[in-house]
């Protein structure tokens, strides 16, 4: 399948991470085309504080700042800006009509 704009192909992983004395799941939801989080979860006791500082590692540092090789070292959301502006062009292109007037 290739992908070539958002929302196409959502990918999943899930990891754990450690906390002093245990350890919690978190699940998380990638778009294919961007590498963009678009969901995520945690689980196991004593969540308030990771539940908190996972969602502000992910909505202020994943998609808006962690550079991608695979995305030309640019964040998520930079990437899907660009392209979007990209296949906006592209469509306004593509729709554009042109007329070529042959010889007599």
């Amino acid at each position: 399948m290739k992908v070539c704009g958002p929302n196409q192909l959502w990918i999943a992983d899930i990891t754990y991470v450690r906390l002093k004395a245990e350890f919690v799941y978190l699940a998380v939801v990638l778009d294919a085309f961007s590498r963009k989080v678009v969901g995520w979860s945690v689980d196991y006791r004593d969540l308030e504080h990771l539940i908190e500082s996972v969602e502000k590692f992910i909505e202020h540092y994943y998609n808006r700042c962690r550079l991608h090789s695979a995305l030309g070292y640019r964040p998520p959301e930079e990437f899907e800006e660009e392209s979007g502006q990209r296949h906006a062009e592209a469509s306004l292109a593509a729709s554009t009509l042109t007329f070529a007037r042959g010889r007599s």
